[in-house]
């Protein structure tokens, strides 16, 4: 009986596992179907709190009818909120994207961060996300 429970957990955790990553979108497409060699990230901290948001940028198209939405969004669309930057970092090397420069932009007496990954096609880990 209990090797019926522990596979019918593992089971359960895995449909979970693959629920969420495919749930996961950036400008309504699966993150996980991004199919872009390089993608930029660039964070949005929250006052008075550790977890910042992501904006990515795949290439994805911008027009002015219609706006970009660059946040990474959760299977009800609300945007996902990580940890911190290394969170996020550590989320989007699961997709295989490794960090391939960062780099610090000046604006109004502040500085935005920016940081460009490349996919690493070689062995790609992308099976269990958040």
């Amino acid at each position: 009986m209990p090797v019926k429970k522990t596979l019918l957990l593992a089971c359960a955790a895995l449909a979970f596992s693959i629920h969420t990553s495919l749930a996961q979108t950036v400008d309504g497409k699966p993150i996980a179907e991004i199919d872009a060699e390089y993608i930029q990230l660039s964070t949005t901290g929250r006052l008075g709190k550790s977890a910042v948001s992501i904006d990515v940028d795949f290439g994805q198209l911008d027009t002015s009818l219609e706006r970009k939405d660059t946040q990474i969004r959760d299977e009800n669309g609300r945007p996902v909120v990580f940890n911190s930057v290394v969170d996020a970092l550590n989320f989007m090397k699961k997709l295989s994207y490794e960090v391939e420069h960062v780099y610090v932009v000046s604006h109004n007496g502040g500085g935005l961060c920016y940081y460009l990954l490349k996919r690493n096609r070689k062995g790609t880990e992308g099976s269990k996300l958040r």
